[in-house]
């Protein structure tokens, strides 16, 4: 039954088809999604077409899952994709691939002034009125058609949740035009390798490294569509953007394991360390920029009681947010320092509710211990000095009450 399967809720832009493929991957695993009431027709619709459960009801929040949409990255726990996305979604798209593709060049979705620009830039003349008969063609190239179908569904719930016609149409297409959308990279790019049809984008991004396409600048007349390239097109995005059942679950458990064991600790004894912890933090560096590592536990970018607040980052921290655990060591690494030069930190602060990452991450913290200070190592925090070498530690601040012991 529903009820029986372990829930959890994540907390994504709901408003961005980046944050509902995540969460309609995450409904395809063991475990049970809980869905604000608000969010719940987009889910609603999609099971019209896909065959997976979701919730309701109240459960407790994974902060572990998390979507950043300029990069792009997409994280559950220590799993990190540019984009992740249902498998049943990329089965579908495959399923609707077509042995002849009439359309040459195809572009379908919202006209926006930026996007007729970019298109008007790739055909080198003005789109005729809607009522003119035929394709556009592009300036110099009569064998360069464009299939331009006009369409505010993917802008629109619950219609962006899934579009068919959309998809069934990019399966018929040979070459999809991309022009970016907010950012460099756009969604359309990955939806086109999975429908089988080759991406021409106006620039490149560093999320389609790896994938064959074309470029506006490339002569359409040279430009052959093959089905062996888009079948190792399909491969390589199915790869790499969508997680295997059992990897997901594993991952699951293992993050709603810590989420339980955290819980388990009496309510008040918690907020009580937590506040400790904060306390210590605050008053011992003041004056210092400290990156935390707390799992977005201590209140401290919420104190405006102290200027203390304004010098604490994340770690790891994207566009100003908590951004979860790294993927590996080597990631921890290279994170620490870029956010250590970005922001020009002075400490790293590992509170406990983080004390997991010394035992997960087992290369980071010798990395950790070889190369800085750990100026101070109790029951609450762990803090180095990213400006001193081992052989510098000093103690910073006073002695603290120890913190209750977690349960697991």
């Amino acid at each position: 039954m529903i009820s029986e399967k372990p829930a959890f809720r994540i907390d994504v832009p709901w408003e961005l088809i980046q944050g509902i493929r995540l969460a309609h991957a995450l409904m395809e695993s063991s475990y049970l999604v809980s869905v604000p009431a608000p969010q719940a027709y987009k889910f609603e619709y999609l099971q019209q077409f896909f065959p997976f459960t979701f919730s309701r009801q109240p459960a407790s929040l994974l902060s572990t899952v998390s979507v950043s949409h300029r990069e792009p990255l997409t994280r559950i726990g220590s799993i990190v994709r540019p984009l992740i996305f249902p498998r049943s979604i990329v089965q579908r798209s495959r399923a609707m691939w077509q042995r002849q593709r009439p359309i040459r060049f195809l572009f379908t979705g919202l006209l926006t002034s930026r996007r007729i620009q970019s298109l008007e830039g790739w055909l080198g003349a003005p789109l005729p009125e809607p009522a003119s008969a035929g394709p556009p063609r592009r300036a110099g190239h009569p064998d360069a058609g464009l299939r331009i179908e006009p369409s505010t569904r993917g802008r629109e719930f619950p219609a962006k949740s899934w579009d068919d016609p959309y998809h069934a149409l990019t399966a018929s297409a040979q070459f999809v035009l991309c022009p970016p959308g907010d950012y460099v990279w756009t969604y359309r790019f990955f939806e086109a390798i999975f429908c089988g049809a080759m991406p021409v984008v106006e620039e490149p991004a560093p999320c389609y490294e790896g994938f064959a396409f074309a470029t506006f600048s490339d002569d359409p007349e040279g430009l052959t569509w093959s089905q062996e390239i888009a079948a190792a097109n399909f491969a390589r995005a199915a790869a790499l953007l969508t997680i295997m059942p059992e990897e997901l679950d594993e991952v699951l458990r293992h993050e709603l394991g810590r989420l339980e064991s955290s819980e388990a600790t009496p309510a008040a004894e918690w907020m009580e360390a937590i506040e400790a912890a904060t306390r210590e933090l605050t008053s011992s560096m003041q004056d210092e920029i400290v990156m935390l590592v707390d799992d977005a536990q201590l209140p401290m970018r919420e104190r405006s009681d102290t200027g203390a607040a304004r010098r604490v980052h994340w770690f790891l921290e994207k566009n100003g947010q908590y951004f979860g655990p790294p993927a590996d060591d080597q990631t921890a690494i290279e994170e620490l320092e870029r956010e250590k030069r970005k922001f020009g930190a002075h400490f790293l602060a590992i509170a406990f509710p983080a004390f997991w990452w010394l035992q997960h991450y087992v290369g980071f913290a010798a990395y950790l211990r070889r190369t800085y200070a750990c100026v101070r190592e109790n029951e609450l925090l762990v803090i180095f000095d990213l400006r001193a070498p081992p052989s510098s530690s000093t103690s910073v601040g006073p002695p603290v009450p120890a913190v209750p012991e977690r349960r697991d």
